[in-house]
Parts: C-alpha cells; structure tokens; sequence
C-alpha cells in the first residue's frame, strides 16, 4: 500500500486539477452576459451557489468515502460534475445554469475534493503537509492553465461549447485517475505528536477510547471554535484580494484591462506556490509554528497593498504576490492540521466542517471589499485596512491555539 501512494497522490492531484475549473467562473460570466443578455448579478449567483452548497455535501462526502471508499466515490461523483459541466453548455437560461453548474457541479466537486484529500492524506503520515501541499497546489493550478484554454475555446467558438467540451474531456480524465485510487489503511495516521501506526500508542484519545475523533466529538472541543475562526479570517483575507484583483488594479493603480489581468494570473500563481511552500515548510517547523508567521505575513503586505496608488505597479505586484503565497498556506495546513488533532478515520467529514470557516470568510472577504469601496472616496482601502486589522487578530489566535496545543 505504502508503495502505491505517489501514485494516489498524482492521480488525486490531477483530478483536484480538473474540478476547481469552476473557480474560473470570471472566464465564462462575461461571454454568458453578452450571449444571453443576462444581468451580472444575475449571472454572478451560478457562482455563488456553486460555492454555498459545498460544505454540506463536503461533510457528506466524509461519510460516504468511509463507506464506499474514493474509487466508487469519486467514479460516481464524476458522472455528477462532468454531467454538470456538459450539460451547461445546453443553457437557455440562467436557471438552468443555476442547476447544472451551480448545484450538479458545485456538489461534485466538493464531495470529490473531500475524498482526494481526506484520503490521500492519510497515506503521508509522515509527509501531511507536503502532500496536501502538493494536492491543493493542484488545484490552484487550474485557474492558471485551464482558464486561458477556456478562454481561446470561447474566442474560437462560443461559451456554450467550451462547457461542453470541458465536461467531456474532465469527466473521461477524472475517470482514468479514479481508478488509480485506493482507500487508506484504517490507521490513527496523525494525532497530535503521533508518527506510528498503532493506535495504542498514540496519547490522543477519543471518547470511543482510539485515537480518532468523530465529527461530534470534535464539536466539543474549544480547539475547533478556535481553529474555524483562524480559517474563517484567513480567508476573509486572502478572498478579498483575489476575489476583486483585476477591479482593485484598474481602480487602485489605474491600469488597463489586459495590465489587471496579469495581476490575477501572478496572484493565482503566488496562491499556488503557497500552498506547496508552506505545506513542505510546516512539516519541518510544526503547523503551530508556521501558523502565526503566515497571518503577520499576510497583515504587513495587505497593509503595503492598501497604500498603492497610481503608478505604483511594482508595489502593487509584489504585495498582491505575498498575499497570494501567504494565503495559499492556509489551504495546505488546515486539512493536515485537523487531522492530527482528531485522527484520521473521520478527516473527511471533520474537514468538511472546518471547510465552513473557509466558505464564511469567502461570503464575508469579498462583501467588506466592495461595500467598503462604494461607502468611500478611496477604492478599497478602507476595506483593506479592516482586512489587516483582521489578519493581526488572526496571528493573536494562532499563538493562543500554539500554547493551547502544546498544553494538549
């Protein structure tokens, strides 16, 4: 088994590849406007939903790769998103999309994400970080390499074929690599201070006297509340740069369209190398350790990227750069870190109820950006002046949970 599990790792980390192409719904929105003529609050909702429905089915998706393991899960969930996909491309309105891509697509993926990361995961016990690293770097790739694709599909034909040609070639490719996956060995694979397989010698105990926590019981610890919140400003953080880049660039520093878009392409590539970065970095120094670092990483550079103004691209692109590294860390430590804390047999049910911090701060990031840019003369700063304020809170929490943990 031990032997198998690079190769689960590429074939998870491929598979995670392919389903965040619904992160690059901005490729897709505008040429949907301009077809159909739909409104941009009316076409932004696809997206919102596609985001909103994912923690329920992620803690779902715990529960059924207990059952049926990642292969059968995966394989099914496959018919689930690249059916969504597909079928999108046979839109007329937008409540079809809000179904297809939306609901069908924003379920598939969460409920397959869980299940490449939960599972994969515990095949590393040794190597969390880096292996989550390397399966959310995955998955940060997709906006860089699959939206420009997307993109010339559109230009060469229309938005409603590129949806079905993604749907198609996604679904035969996610396929292919389900059944390279396996279920991991029933193992407490990464409680606090634990490297070994037995359980018996792990001092992190479960009420059902093992080293693994159900998704209840992590409801009673104070570690969780304290954890979803550190998640929740995280994201709130790092979501509002990337969500509003390109506006933030030609707003702030006062550049062109084609000038923004290399700054969502270079924050998207930061957020990537952070996810790999940090993973391998937390594996050397401790999760609790590198926690802290990131938060004040990410307050000093919002606190840069507040004061840029025109004709300060260099500024601009180094902040928008850190923020991307920084916070793509966050995304890297969070799942190996709730499953050293509450074991690994329920990692993916327990993930997907931490994931509920990271959806809270994805709904909240954006909307302080952009109400605070329509209350104030000055674009954006105000609100990322609050994201700052934020991010220092943060690395208060994350020296709490550091002693907190070294007390456990």
């Amino acid at each position: 088994m031990k032997n198998n599990r690079w190769v689960i790792l590429i074939a998870s980390t491929i598979i995670n590849f392919c389903i965040t192409i619904i992160y690059a719904w901005s490729v897709f929105s505008g040429p949907l406007m301009e077809l159909f003529g739909w409104s941009a609050a009316a076409t932004a909702l696809t997206y919102t939903i596609a985001n909103a429905v994912s923690p329920v089915p992620m803690i779902a998706g715990g529960k059924i790769l207990n059952i049926f393991g990642p292969r059968k899960t995966v394989l099914c969930c496959a018919f689930l998103f690249g059916g969504g996909l597909f079928l999108s491309g046979f839109a007329k309105s937008v409540g079809w999309l809000y179904v297809t891509y939306g609901i069908c697509c924003g379920v598939g993926m969460a409920v397959i994400y869980i299940c490449t990361i939960s599972n994969t995961i515990r095949f590393f016990p040794d190597k969390k970080g880096l292996a989550s690293g390397i399966l959310t770097a995955g998955a940060g790739m997709s906006s860089i390499v699959a939206a420009p694709v997307a993109q010339m599909l559109i230009d060469a034909k229309d938005v409603l074929f590129t949806f079905k040609v993604f749907g198609l070639v996604y679904f035969a490719i996610i396929v292919m690599c389900a059944l390279f996956l396996e279920k991991a060995p029933d193992v407490c694979g990464g409680c606090v201070g634990h490297s070994g397989d037995d359980n018996e010698s792990c001092g992190n105990i479960g009420e059902n006297g093992t080293g693994e926590y159900t998704t209840f019981e992590m409801l009673k610890s104070p570690v969780f509340y304290l954890l979803i919140c550190i998640y929740a400003i995280g994201a709130c953080g790092g979501l509002m740069v990337i969500s509003q880049t390109s506006n933030m660039a030609q707003e702030m520093i006062h550049v062109s369209a084609q000038t923004a878009a290399v700054g969502v392409s270079l924050v998207a590539l930061g957020n990537t190398v952070g996810r790999l970065f940090w993973g391998t970095v937390s594996d050397k120094v401790g999760r609790y350790n590198v926690l802290p670092v990131i938060f004040i990483l990410m307050a000093v550079f919002l606190f840069i990227f507040s004061g840029s103004s025109e004709g300060q691209w260099v500024r601009f692109v180094l902040s928008l750069v850190m923020i991307g590294i920084s916070f793509g860390g966050l995304l890297s430590i969070f799942p190996a870190v709730t499953t050293e804390i509450w074991g690994a047999a329920n990692s993916g049910s327990n993930y997907g109820l931490m994931f509920c911090g990271y959806a809270l701060g994805s709904f909240i990031g954006p909307r302080i950006a952009v109400t605070c840019r329509d209350m104030t003369s000055v674009p954006y700063s105000v609100g990322l002046i609050a994201a700052t304020c934020l991010c220092v809170i943060g690395a208060v929490l994350c020296l709490i949970l550091r002693h907190g943990i070294k007390k456990i």
